[in-house]
């Protein structure tokens, strides 16, 4: 499995293990990630250059490398499609001592190493040198990482860490304003912002399905203005009928109005009328009462100058029989 070629006249090696692990992104409106041990990562030791062990990480991402003492190497970590991570070890410095003694030195790189896929526009350029330099301490008899050269690296992953973040965060953020829009619709926007995404990030799938949705955007608007056409054209003649029903129901009120102060004045007329007719009868009544009673009045009166005479004539007619 190893092949170290040419190497020191001690034969100890610094057993180096750690874990790889890749990290994926899910990016719609929102980021999920998700990170799980990586087989099959690519382990490659080099010495100025030249390749002198090869191997991958195992069925749950570990890796054991053992490193050749008195020397300095480079170990690549890659995966397909991913950004390589490097570690600088550097096996001088061990005391005579310590090499000529029982010596199995071992280092664990603890979390060990994150595959991801590069994203456009990031400067990565800072991944070209070791993230992490293995050094021996006397003071541990060991070997462990120079400290200050890992917070070196550190440094450099975040800042790579931070600017992927932000273009992570404009791309989903773009993707929800294409989402709000799509659910206006406003198609023209949504068209707009969904390409917008697709140029921050090419290949993901998330934009590309929203866009895809647009043309049915566009149906649904002109059915959305049909029916807010057919809304308006409703309203409008409910409106209408409304305003018709007003006027024929104030012509209504006003024929009613009408009608009744034409009924009110032929039966105020009627009623004036009827008592004018009965005052008019109450006065030929009257004044045939009295002219009867006058004319009675005169017949009793000849009546009563009439019977003198009848007895004078009577008794004339009697004397003559005489």
């Amino acid at each position: 499995m190893f092949s170290f070629g040419q190497t020191t006249s001690k034969t100890w090696s610094l057993k180096l293990s750690s874990h790889v692990e890749l990290r994926t992104w899910k990016l719609t409106y929102k980021s999920d990630k998700t990170e799980k041990s990586l087989p099959g990562a690519s382990l490659v030791l080099t010495k100025q250059g030249k390749v002198i062990w090869q191997g991958s990480s195992n069925a749950n991402g570990d890796y054991t490398v053992m490193v050749p003492g008195n020397d300095v190497f480079i170990l690549t970590v890659s995966y397909p499609g991913c950004n390589p991570k490097r570690i600088e070890i550097v096996t001088t410095g061990v005391p005579e001592e310590i090499q000529n003694s029982n010596f199995y030195p071992s280092f664990e790189i603890i979390g060990g190493f994150i595959m991801a896929k590069p994203f456009p526009g990031i400067d990565y350029n800072g991944l070209q040198e070791p993230l992490v330099k293995v050094v021996y301490s006397p003071k541990i008899k060991n070997f462990d990482d120079d400290h200050e050269y890992t917070n070196y690296g550190t440094g450099i992953v975040s800042k790579i860490k931070n600017a992927e973040q932000i273009l992570i965060d404009k791309f989903c953020g773009t993707n929800k304003k294409g989402d709000d829009a799509l659910a206006i619709p406003d198609c023209p926007l949504a068209k707009r912002l969904y390409n917008e995404a697709i140029a921050l990030i090419p290949g993901e799938e998330y934009p590309v399905v929203q866009l895809a949705k647009v043309p049915d955007c566009d149906k649904i608007e002109e059915e959305k203005k049909k029916a807010e056409e057919e809304k308006k054209a409703a309203e409008l003649a409910a409106k209408k009928a409304a305003e018709e029903k007003a006027l024929a129901d104030k012509a209504a009120k006003e024929k009613a109005a009408a009608e009744k102060a034409e009924a009110d004045r032929l039966a105020k007329e009627k009623a004036a009328a009827e008592k004018e007719a009965k005052a008019k009868a109450a006065a030929e009544k009257a004044e045939a009462d009295k002219l009867a009673k006058q004319k009675a009045a005169e017949e009793k009166a000849a009546a009563a100058k009439q019977i003198p005479l009848q007895q004078n004539q009577n008794l004339k007619r009697n004397q003559l029989k005489k």
